[in-house]
């Protein structure tokens, strides 16, 4: 007996082909089993809640904890106060601090911007597991399908009874969800508005200390350039003086040698003009040598030489006025009786989930496709295999 062990790929595929219509037939049985399977079965019914909240805006009494804060923030940016540069015009008003005010409209805007990045959506989705990770292959299709879920809730603007606001009329805002569990759906609410309200208080508080130590060194600053251009005064009017003495010991010393005492109406010169020239440099010694020399005698026993320096008084008025201002310190201890600096006691905006609304949506589970098309390949293979193992049965005998 001769035995061949190899196996000829074409004779297989010829008799698969040849009995092509019995394998589709085994292929269809497996197909209507597994749908009529599926059909008698009794389908199992999702059921689904559209919830509906609404988020309400600090109210009138809390808004009024801000009044003083934002009463005197006001009063500093509408202050006038003069500078060095200004005297000659008059006060000017002073630049605007870029502190915001804080009132419930400014409030509700930081946090309705807060819940619509999705970031504390997707935390909350994962802590209270609103979606399982054991319901999903990887974690990369549980991370995809909590970005998805998080992104489908909608913070929507409405007037009354569900229609959209037109422009110009006062709207209020809903948050909208499908879920099948109310109470994880509200303890996710919960989270969410506690931990948008702790983020809100943390970046304004963040937020007025850097302004407001920004604001601290401006002055600092302002008050090094006032102390620079003083310095500069001084030295200025050394070099200015220094220059004069030179000028008149000189001057002096061409009156005595003309022999000119005194300035004496004989010793006037005047020009074609009619304009006398003895203040002119070149002619100052015919003020006589006693006068000049009194002069630089005077000059040199200065011992107070504030009032000959130029500018310098309006310099340290608005040194001083730098000085003596407390409206940073002010506006500072009135921040610090804000609610934003009372850790337990701030809120920028409410979830109402107490309030929210349910609307139920049933969904029945359809025929799953996945199934029919694992029982056609189950037929498919079983129908190829069935041809194959009959057709070598019948060779052999």
């Amino acid at each position: 007996i001769r035995y061949d062990d190899e196996i000829d790929l074409l004779k297989i595929f010829l008799t698969i082909w040849n009995h092509k219509q019995k394998i589709f037939l085994i292929t269809a049985v497996a197909v209507i089993l597994m749908f009529g399977f599926q059909t008698i079965q009794k389908r199992p019914t999702i059921i689904l809640f559209q919830a509906n909240t609404e988020i309400k805006s600090i109210s009138t009494f809390d808004e009024f904890e801000y009044e003083t804060y934002n009463y005197y923030l006001e009063k500093i940016r509408s202050k006038q106060i003069p500078t060095s540069k200004s005297f000659a015009q008059g006060p000017v008003v002073q630049k605007s601090l870029n502190l915001k005010t804080i009132n419930k409209d400014y409030l509700f805007k930081l946090f309705i911007d807060k819940i619509n990045d999705n970031q504390l959506s997707t935390e909350a989705i994962k802590k209270f597991s609103l979606i399982e990770p054991s319901d999903y292959n990887s974690s990369f299709e549980y991370e995809n399908a909590v970005m998805k879920l998080a992104s489908s809730i909608k913070v929507l603007k409405y007037k009354n009874h569900g229609k959209k606001i037109k422009s110009n009329e006062l709207p209020y805002w809903n948050l909208e969800f499908n879920t099948d569990n109310k109470n994880k759906w509200e303890n996710a609410l919960k989270f969410i508005e506690s931990k948008a309200n702790k983020q809100i208080q943390k970046y304004l508080y963040e937020t007025f200390n850097t302004l407001i130590l920004n604001l601290e060194n401006l002055k600092k600053y302002e008050i090094e350039d006032i102390e620079v251009e003083i310095s500069e005064a001084f030295r200025n009017y050394e070099a200015t003086i220094s220059n004069r003495l030179v000028f008149l010991k000189e001057q002096a010393q061409i009156a005595r040698s003309l022999n000119l005492p005194k300035n004496t109406p004989e010793n006037r010169i005047i020009n074609t003009a009619g304009v006398t020239k003895e203040d002119n440099f070149s002619n100052y010694y015919m003020r006589g040598y006693e006068m000049i020399e009194k002069e630089i005698e005077l000059i040199q026993n200065r011992t107070d030489k504030k009032p000959f320096i130029e500018n310098l008084i309006d310099l340290e008025k608005e040194k001083n006025t730098l000085l003596k201002d407390k409206d940073i310190d002010r506006i500072q201890t009135l921040f610090e009786n804000t609610p934003i600096a009372k850790s337990d006691n701030f809120f920028a905006a409410k979830i109402k989930d107490k309030s929210t609304q349910y609307k139920k949506l049933n969904f029945e589970t359809s025929i799953m496709p996945r199934m029919l098309i694992s029982a056609g390949l189950f037929g498919l293979i079983f129908g190829m295999i069935y041809v194959l193992i009959t057709n070598a049965a019948k060779k052999r005998k």
